[in-house]
């Protein structure tokens, strides 16, 4: 129902000369990508990502995230 749904939205934008986004990642490229990365830091470095990310009200991976993306 989801391709269906798609092709129809496609079809609708293209008719109505509607501008369509290029995607932000090829769809065959996420299947290669957990999304999952593994570091090792030291133990102080770990301790002060924790108290920073709850003072900020977020969990240790979110305020990372929040780091790496800004």
């Amino acid at each position: 129902m989801l391709k269906d749904a798609k092709k129809a939205w496609l079809e609708a934008a293209l008719e109505d000369q509607i501008t369509i986004p290029e995607p932000e990642y090829d769809e065959m490229d996420s299947e290669e990508y957990s999304g999952r990365i593994l570091i090792i830091v030291p133990k102080l470095l770990h301790k002060q990502l924790i108290q920073k990310a709850e003072t900020d009200g977020l969990s240790l991976n979110q305020y990372c995230i929040h780091k790496l993306t800004i």
